[in-house]
């Protein structure tokens, strides 16, 4: 990217779950990063047809009685779908629908199994911690954030609500996108790579230049 930006500049790039960590970790540790591109942060997560509410008492009181292993209603282990590319809920592209699954078949080590209710359950909790303005206000680095309209496994209002309140917030939002922003199709990941550009060039390249003068 730009050439402004110094060598000694770290920008955190993270994505999903990996975003809902990263934020946390720049809330926790100041200075340990100069920028921060998060692609989907998982700040709240999608509970499909059941209420975020009703997810989360459900969740609670199946750890707390002992079914924290337990597959959470319509998940279970992980199946080779040789129709993936046809209805991935991750992107609408054909082929990159298919790398994940491909590194599976490739590495069976590698295999994800669906969310168990302990999962769910953690997931949740990091997503209240993460909402509380005391701790998004503690995130002093300039934050982008990548927000997907056909999101089937985060809540959007959760990015929405953590760039009214981070400091330095970039949100950019594509409507038609789904979780996996930068595994879409051409148009929508090209743009989300254009905004992430623009965003160092913008953001991290001109604080370096006036740190160095």
């Amino acid at each position: 990217w730009s050439s402004d930006v110094c060598s000694s500049d770290l920008i955190l790039v993270a994505h999903s779950m990996g975003g809902a960590i990263g934020l946390l970790t720049l809330a926790q540790n100041p200075g340990l990063f100069d920028a921060a591109v998060l692609s989907a942060p998982m700040l709240r997560i999608a509970t499909a047809t059941i209420p975020f509410r009703v997810a989360r008492v459900l969740a609670a009181a199946a750890v707390m009685l002992g079914f924290g292993n337990f597959f959470a209603p319509g998940q279970g282990r992980w199946q080779n779908d040789p129709q993936i590319a046809a209805h991935s809920i991750c992107t609408h592209d054909p082929v990159r629908a298919t790398l994940e699954q491909s590194w599976f078949l490739a590495r069976p080590r590698l295999c994800l199994d669906g969310p168990t209710f302990g999962w769910v359950h953690a997931a949740i909790r990091l997503g209240v911690r993460l909402a509380s303005p005391d701790l998004l206000r503690r995130v002093a680095v300039p934050v982008l954030i990548g927000s997907a309209g056909e999101d089937s496994f985060v809540d959007p209002s959760g990015a929405e609500h953590a760039a009214r309140i981070l400091p330095d917030c970039t949100l950019v939002r594509f409507e038609a996108a789904r979780h996996e922003l930068f595994c879409e199709a051409d148009p929508i990941r090209d743009a989300w790579l254009k905004a992430i550009e623009n965003f160092i060039a913008a953001r991290v390249a001109t604080e370096s230049i006036r740190t160095a003068s």
